[in-house]
């Protein structure tokens, strides 16, 4: 009697294990469920920048061995070939892709501004690098400044992904190009908002608290642009700081272009000439994205799903 009790103590307790088991895996199930389907229809809102007619092709010479002066070299010419390629309407240069794994952040703070924290200048100045689809781009503010998605472009940009200008100007072929000049950088309307509380921005003087002393030289801000959302699952446009290639070198940057005309068949046709004249340049240098915006977004999608 005392081992069949044992046994029905046991089968009762196993039992329950697995009602409990299965109880939890529904719910963890239900909760992916909603958040997949969250994220997707996030993912889907409006950007604030056009998909439509929009492609990208990414290299990164910093796998070979050409140094800075090459390699800008390099970008000065790819990127007046793309313009001139049949067929494009508009081409630009950026470091960041928006709904792609790569996310860079920087604390923005308004030059000559009172700072609660001074440790806060002799640490990483508020900049971080995060890899992964699911992150936000600038998000939010803090005592010392607002934290931005941070950008490196070209002139064009906006133009490229049809990003509205709402004051100001936008970068000159100077600037996309040459490392002198008066600093200068465009901001969107979600970071003047923050930082300039309601007050125009145009012409006054932003930095970013940086371990080096180079990097902490203000900048004017020239241009305020429209919000748009960086991350697939960003549900509102956050705050995004735009600098010009010329003063700000990146080894890695992805060229963006605007057909003339829709359709996959122009896009394909479109892709593999902006490729070719990558590779007519220097066929060393790794191409290492091409594909139509539209397309780039729904693989992030698909694989949030």
């Amino acid at each position: 009697r005392a081992a069949t009790t044992g046994r029905h103590r046991y089968l009762s307790l196993r039992h329950a294990l697995v009602v409990g088991q299965v109880a939890l895996s529904l719910v963890l199930l239900t909760a992916a469920g909603l958040f997949v389907r969250g994220a997707s229809r996030a993912a889907r809102a409006e950007p604030g920048f056009s998909l439509d007619r929009s492609l990208i092709v990414g290299v990164d010479p910093s796998l070979t061995r050409l140094d800075e002066q090459r390699v800008r070299g390099f970008y000065r010419q790819a990127i007046e070939r793309v313009r001139a390629t049949p067929g494009i309407e508009a081409a630009s240069l950026a470091s960041v892709v928006p709904f792609g794994n790569l996310t860079e952040t920087r604390r923005v703070r308004l030059a000559g501004q009172a700072v609660e924290d001074e440790q806060t200048d002799n640490d990483a100045g508020g900049s971080s690098v995060s890899y992964g689809g699911g992150g936000s781009g600038g998000s939010g503010d803090d005592r010392n400044g607002v934290v931005s998605a941070y950008y490196v472009v070209g002139r064009d940009y906006f133009q490229t992904l049809r990003i509205p200008v709402l004051r100001g100007r936008v970068f000159s072929e100077a600037e996309e190009s040459e490392p002198s000049g008066v600093r200068v950088a465009v901001i969107d309307e979600p970071l003047s908002r923050r930082l300039f509380k309601g007050a125009d921005p145009i012409g006054r003087h932003i930095y970013l608290p940086d371990p080096v002393a180079a990097n902490r030289v203000p900048m004017e801000v020239v241009g305020v642009v429209a919000g748009t959302r960086h991350a697939l699952l960003d549900t509102a446009p956050g705050p995004h700081l735009y600098l010009p290639f010329g003063q700000h070198f990146r080894p890695t940057m992805t060229f963006h272009a605007r057909t003339a005309s829709s359709g996959s068949a122009g896009e394909a046709a479109a892709l593999s000439a902006i490729r070719s004249q990558i590779r007519n340049i220097d066929s060393s240098i790794p191409i290492v994205v091409s594909s139509s915006m539209a397309a780039y977004r729904d693989r992030g999608i698909s694989a949030w799903g």
